[in-house]
């Protein structure tokens, strides 16, 4: 994954994260959200190719680490869901995890949220940056006096 730092200033607010969508015509699904810069960053720099070498046009991938275990989601260009001012919503193509011999596997679509944590309770999103769930804080309780 690439770094996202402009003079040595990371901003997690430019963080590719992944989140629940909740699109009313298809239900739930996982998303990748992004800055139009980044995208711009993933596009020239993290572009998917096939077995022999060749690139897939189109195809975007972002690697992340969770929880000690390494993964890569796969974005297309054409599967852009959503766009709101300098923020886009992609719709992830697949999700896979590396195996103990350092190769990735697809990781089953109806597995993706619970491989990555966001059928927990209060989950968001992840911050692949970051590699850490992004879990809504619940305000605490009121005190009595």
């Amino acid at each position: 994954m690439y770094a996202i730092s402009k003079n040595n200033e990371i901003s997690e607010l430019r963080a590719p994260k992944i989140v629940v969508n909740n699109d009313r015509k298809n239900g739930k699904e996982t998303a990748l959200l992004v800055t139009k810069d980044t995208f711009k960053e993933m596009a020239r720099n993290n572009q998917v190719k096939d077995e022999e070498g060749k690139v897939e046009k189109g195809k975007h991938y972002i690697a992340f680490s969770l929880e000690g275990k390494n993964y890569r989601i796969i974005v297309d260009i054409n599967q852009l869901a959503n766009t709101l001012g300098n923020t886009l919503l992609f719709e992830i193509g697949s999700l896979k995890e590396k195996n103990d011999e350092g190769k990735f596997e697809a990781v089953n679509e109806t597995k993706w949220n619970k491989t990555l944590g966001l059928d927990k309770d209060g989950a968001k999103g992840v911050n692949t940056y970051l590699g850490s769930l992004i879990v809504e804080q619940v305000a605490s309780q009121q005190q009595t006096v």
